[in-house]
């Protein structure tokens, strides 16, 4: 029974501990990366080198969107999860690197793809 009443605490949080889901991704993202202007860099390079890829890539892209899926799992945790983020965001904030990991493969590996379909089009036309 007390199993099932932390679980309860833990994802719907109580009068005391009231969720703030923005408070706890601020506090879970800055813990992870210590200052704001780190993040937004990351995430503006991450962000335009995708959108670059999905657009150069239309067909090829469909090979890595399980990597997007995995990409969501510390955010689907964080949300789920939302007090116990909240109140252990010091401990919680190494979820993100799955997210961060996800990211940075996908961008490898769409580059990779890039590559190898450039370098099939040069064989084509010599």
């Amino acid at each position: 029974m007390e199993g099932v009443k932390q679980s309860l605490f833990r994802i719907n949080g109580s009068t005391e501990y009231v969720i703030d889901y923005k408070r706890m991704l601020h506090d879970n993202i800055l813990n992870y990366f210590g200052k704001k202007e780190y993040f937004y860099c990351y995430i503006g390079i991450v962000c335009s080198s995708f959108l670059y890829l999905c657009f150069k890539l239309k067909k090829e892209i469909i090979s890595l969107l399980p990597l997007l899926f995995v990409a969501s799992y510390p955010f689907i945790w964080l949300l789920i999860l939302g007090n116990h983020s909240q109140i252990h965001y010091y401990m919680t904030y190494r979820n993100i690197l799955v997210f961060f990991l996800a990211m940075n493969i996908f961008v490898v590996e769409a580059f990779k793809i890039n590559i190898i379909k450039i370098k099939n089009k040069e064989r084509v036309i010599k």
